[in-house]
């Protein structure tokens, strides 16, 4: 995951290279935002349940749709066992939490997931509105799709609604050519993780 590791790299923590085989730890990562705030980042465990339940608590009523439209049909909004139950492989999801004492708080969440016929990922994201406009967006994308691409895929994409095209900046500034498309009411964003972009911006900006 060079390619994440080069993210605000002055502000790097630390990362793990090992791993052991029933959970891929070498995607643990720590990184600061503005504020000096200190942001974890791992895949989500079966544990995490009830830590998710109260993440989702904290969206706005719409939150959970905007974020989720298309993921949420396969990991409905309350199937949080689903949701941490998963391969790390064709069902990858990533938490970002930061610690209060001994507890984790999870502030925001991004999951893929792929379909072998299609070979096309499927992209969603959420983070805490108390924690956005910290670059926390853009750092979570684009380590799940660097994630994704380390498993061998391809092209990921998100559905975008019309209200959030300043999430667009999110996907652009992967550092993959990004292609959108108009399709039934909201825009679907294709990223293609062969095709490097000329031009890549890192600056957080949601």
């Amino acid at each position: 995951l060079e390619e994440v590791d080069k993210l605000y790299p002055e502000k790097k923590v630390r990362i793990s290279r090992e791993a052991p085989p029933f959970l891929p730890k070498e995607w643990e990562i720590s990184q600061i935002f503005p504020g000096e705030r200190i942001v974890h980042f791992r895949p989500v465990r079966p544990i995490d349940e009830a830590r998710l339940e109260e993440f989702f608590d904290s969206l706005p009523g719409d939150e959970t749709y905007v974020r989720f439209l298309s993921i949420m049909k396969v990991f409905p909004s309350r199937d949080i066992k689903s949701l941490v139950n998963i391969d790390y492989v064709k069902k990858m999801a990533v938490i970002g939490y930061v610690k209060e004492g001994d507890e984790e708080k999870v502030i925001a969440l991004g999951c893929y997931l792929y379909d072998e016929d299609t070979e096309l990922a499927e992209i969603d994201f959420a983070v805490n509105p108390s924690w956005q406009r910290l670059g926390i967006a853009t750092f979570l994308v684009h380590y799940l799709v660097e994630i994704a691409r380390s498993r061998g895929i391809k092209k990921v994409f998100a559905y975008i609604a019309p209200e959030n095209q300043g999430i667009l900046g999110v996907f652009n500034r992967t550092g993959y050519v990004m292609h959108r498309i108009w399709e039934n009411g909201v825009y679907k964003i294709l990223l293609d993780l062969t095709q490097p972009a000329q031009q890549c911006l890192f600056e957080p900006e949601n």
